[in-house]
């Protein structure tokens, strides 16, 4: 009887269709030498100009100093009386 049961549950359940179908990721291997090095063009630079600075380059950890930050994004200066309900753990 169980058997039969299961049998049936097993039967309505359709197997899974893929609502989204990606392209294949796999190259032929002339293909993928060629994504490799894409040909360069005339109309981009080579290299970055002299003047720019290189993105990502930096020791990694070094990042921007507090000084070099835009004033929006500086911490806003908090009172003694803010200070001290914080650390009260708020309303006493």
């Amino acid at each position: 009887m169980a058997a039969s049961a299961a049998r049936t549950v097993l039967m309505t359940i359709k197997p899974h269709v893929p609502l989204i179908k990606f392209p294949s990721r796999i190259l032929p291997s002339g293909a993928a030498a060629a994504a490799a090095s894409p040909p360069a063009t005339a109309s981009s630079p080579a290299r970055p100009p002299a003047d720019s600075k290189p993105i990502g380059r930096g020791a990694r950890g070094s990042g921007l100093e507090y000084s070099d930050l835009p004033l929006k994004y500086h911490r806003k200066v908090i009172s003694l009386d803010e200070m001290e309900y914080i650390e009260k753990g708020g309303q006493v």
